[in-house]
């Protein structure tokens, strides 16, 4: 039970100063704002990552998703964003379909656990890396967002 709701933005962020460059850095004031409230109480977090609320911003959205879907990029990190216009559906639906390359790398990896399973093997080696249930369950939600079934262990 959460003692306290945030409601607010996440974010992946890029920051870029003379010093360095982070990438995919946690950033947002839902993320900042629970952090600060969990030395207090336990937060949850309702969090949204974009919100298209004019049909300008609709075209730009349109632009970013082609640009993203050309360069081969699918919007992993996220399970979904908000929108207000049905025309936003299929654009959002496509950005988050994984790519051909993303399918057949968790189909290989989900065939690779169910094998190690009846090993009795619970964590193992898939090129070069260690696998485990988080990273299975995430290949399974690969598959399911492409319309395929994946394993249930």
């Amino acid at each position: 039970m959460n003692d306290v709701l945030v409601i607010g933005t996440v974010a992946l962020d890029t920051i870029e100063t003379p010093f360095g460059k982070v990438e995919k850095a946690l950033g947002g004031s839902a993320t900042y704002a629970s952090v600060a409230a969990s030395y207090f109480a336990r937060p949850g977090i309702v969090a949204v990552v974009a919100l298209i609320a004019h049909m300008q911003s609709f075209r730009q959205q349109r632009a970013q998703v082609d640009a993203r879907l050309a360069g081969g990029e699918c919007v992993t990190d996220l399970r979904g964003k908000l929108a207000i216009h049905p025309k936003h559906i299929p654009i959002l639906e496509a950005a988050f379909m994984p790519t051909p390359e993303e399918i057949e790398h968790a189909r290989a990896l989900i065939t690779a656990h169910d094998e190690h399973q009846k090993k009795g093997s619970g964590v193992f080696a898939f090129e070069g890396k260690m696998i485990d249930m988080p990273v299975v369950r995430a290949a399974e939600n690969i598959l399911k967002r492409a319309g395929k079934q994946g394993s249930t262990g």
